[in-house]
């Protein structure tokens, strides 16, 4: 599997503790920035959708916010905007839509990895909890 785990830690006004564990919070702030593009990306919603036990919206927002601040990706909508591309492509085949729309099939870019969020506890007993991503190329097992 190709991965490449992606975080987002909470910012401490106060840095306390050891240089090691400063230094591991400040990796956890920077997002990794590139200067060319390694690819395409696709921001796939977990099936369990964990932010709702804590009372939290969907983590999509921020991670499409991370992917195009990196300048590694270029991003594809894969959540949303498939359902209403598929409505679309229905009202078309039934004879709904007017003459001369292109929905021909093609026009869709493949995405070449896929971000899933998930809740990194950190260490036990440390009371930190982090939304991470990890990124993992399509078809990787």
């Amino acid at each position: 599997m190709a991965g490449l785990a992606i975080g987002a830690g909470p910012a401490f006004a106060a840095n306390k503790g050891s240089s090691g564990h400063q230094a591991e919070q400040k990796g956890i702030q920077e997002i990794p920035r590139c200067t060319r593009k390694i690819g395409t990306v696709a921001i796939v919603e977990p099936d369990n959708q964990w932010w709702r036990e804590m009372n939290l919206g969907s983590p999509e927002a921020i991670l499409k916010i991370f992917v195009q601040q990196s300048g590694c990706f270029s991003l594809v909508n894969r959540g949303r905007a498939m359902q209403s591309r598929a409505m679309e492509r229905a009202m078309a085949d039934s004879g709904e839509l007017q003459s001369g729309s292109n929905l021909a099939k093609g026009h869709v870019k493949t995405a070449d990895y896929y971000l899933e969020p998930y809740i990194d506890s950190g260490k036990k007993n440390s009371g930190r909890r982090a939304v991470a991503g990890e990124l993992r190329a399509i078809g990787a097992s």
